[in-house]
């Protein structure tokens, strides 16, 4: 599960930020073809993008850290790996000695090339779905599905 941070469309590009202790790194290490699904309620879409997820730069990684809320910081800060079981939610309030700094070892900004979209409008009066295939050169194709 990740949050979507930052979409470049010019770039074909979407970008999240998890944290280094995460089973996630572990497994982008071993296999970077990725697939992330978004939905909007709102908008009625749904969306499935596949494509090469990559670590950012130090320099993209640093940009992306200072422009977080100090909040978002913080967590980052945890002692206890994401995912590991505790006894009590209460437990993982942090130390008032932690600063957001220390939470930066463990932030990843992770950058996806995309290569596929599959895309999905939810409507009453039918739904629409199309595919579009990204080449490496930007280009790309669009094909209308059955939704």
């Amino acid at each position: 599960t990740v949050v979507l941070r930052e979409v470049a469309p010019t770039e074909q590009r979407v970008s999240f930020h998890t944290d280094a202790r995460s089973t996630k790194i572990t497994e982008l290490t071993r296999h970077n073809w990725v697939a992330l699904h978004f939905h909007s309620r709102r908008l009625g879409v749904q969306m499935r993008m596949a494509g090469r997820a990559e670590f950012a730069s130090d320099e993209h990684r640093r940009s992306a850290w200072q422009s977080l809320h100090e909040g978002a910081k913080i967590t980052y800060a945890q002692r206890e790996v994401p995912g590991a079981k505790i006894s009590d939610p209460t437990q993982l309030l942090l130390d008032t000695a932690s600063t957001t700094e220390d939470g930066y070892p463990n932030f990843v900004l992770v950058h996806v090339s995309i290569a596929s979209i599959d895309w999905l409008e939810l409507k009453r009066c039918g739904h629409r779905r199309a595919l579009l295939i990204y080449q490496s050169d930007g280009e790309h194709t669009a094909t209308w599905l059955a939704p």
